[in-house]
């Protein structure tokens, strides 16, 4: 490791090492870089402290990094250093914390999982909720899922009944059939209509229906906030909540994220979600349409549906 003494007004730029500078006042500054600027060392500097390099905090999206630091340089001076780096590292800190925040989250939500599984008839939530952390806002929002699909019933306001995760292919099934999803002739927005699709609970409904119409096991969050709130101003409403949803059933193992922004994929053993692989060239009218007739119409329906669906969100980027 080298170290560098760096007068107050040098700006710190690209190291390879990490330098500490000592002012009167004891503060310690890290700095990362790369070359260093070519100052004289003094023989004996008095302010010249060394200390073990940082291992440096891990950094989960370096665009969120960037958009914190951005968001806070504007009302710290450009030309203090000290601020600069505080900012950064407060940037990184706010990161690390949230990122464990949603780790304690969800941890509390599998907790709280297994309570309600170990016991049967009505029971309270109240009192797991605050020996876990809960917050009673998150509490409701994730029971109000629970219950959607299927996996509880509640009783009065802080009790319910916990029926399990085997109950919800069948609970699904009996939506699916009520909405009509496999009637080809109906278009997606008929199955979806807006009104069905606000606040929590018929979110959560329509989202996992969402994949059961599109005979799809993945979808984009953007594409379904705005196809939910085509011809309203709610689209960022309801992504924010799509996200909330999809967290909290991720805590039950019933859907994870992938390396795509935004993408999730749903566990289709558990929802008995039929899933339907389409060419990218799929026609509506062809040869093989006209051999397999009743095969190729529903891959002709579930095309239609499919682009439609994603016709929303294009439509909007183009606005």
């Amino acid at each position: 490791m080298q170290v560098a003494w760096i007068p107050t007004s040098t700006p710190l730029i690209n190291a390879d090492t990490r330098i500490f500078w000592q002012p009167p006042q004891g503060i310690f500054i890290p700095v990362q870089g790369g070359n260093l600027p070519a100052y004289p060392t003094p023989t004996q500097p008095s302010n010249l402290t060394i200390n073990n390099p940082l291992q440096a905090p891990p950094i989960q999206n370096m665009n969120r990094v960037s958009q914190i630091i951005s968001q806070n340089m504007q009302t710290i001076p450009n030309n203090n250093n000290q601020n600069s780096l505080a900012t950064f590292q407060n940037g990184i800190s706010i990161i690390n914390n949230n990122q464990k925040s949603n780790d304690e989250l969800k941890a509390s939500i599998q907790l709280l999982i297994r309570q309600l599984e170990s016991r049967q008839g009505e029971q309270s939530i109240s009192a797991p909720s605050q020996a876990l952390g809960i917050k009673r806002r998150r509490l409701y929002d994730v029971i109000n899922v629970f219950e959607s699909i299927g996996c509880c019933r509640k009783c009065a306001l802080d009790s319910v009944i916990w029926i399990g995760k085997e109950n919800i292919a069948k609970a699904f099934d009996f939506i699916a059939k009520s909405r009509k999803v496999d009637d080809l002739s109906k278009s997606i927005s008929d199955i979806f209509p807006v009104h069905q699709c606000v606040g929590i609970q018929n979110l959560t409904t329509s989202f996992i229906l969402l994949f059961f119409a599109l005979r799809t096991d993945r979808l984009d969050l953007r594409f379904t906030a705005q196809f939910f709130s085509r011809n309203t101003s709610r689209y960022k409403t309801t992504l924010c909540k799509l996200y909330q949803v999809a967290y909290i059933l991720a805590a039950l193992d019933l859907t994870s994220k992938t390396s795509h922004v935004c993408e999730v994929v749903i566990r289709p053993d558990i929802f008995g979600v039929k899933t339907l692989d389409l060419p990218s060239n799929s026609s509506a009218v062809s040869i093989k349409s006209l051999l397999n007739g009743s095969e190729d119409e529903l891959s002709s329906a579930i095309t239609k549906r499919r682009n439609d669906f994603r016709s929303y969100y294009i439509a909007r980027l183009k606005e």
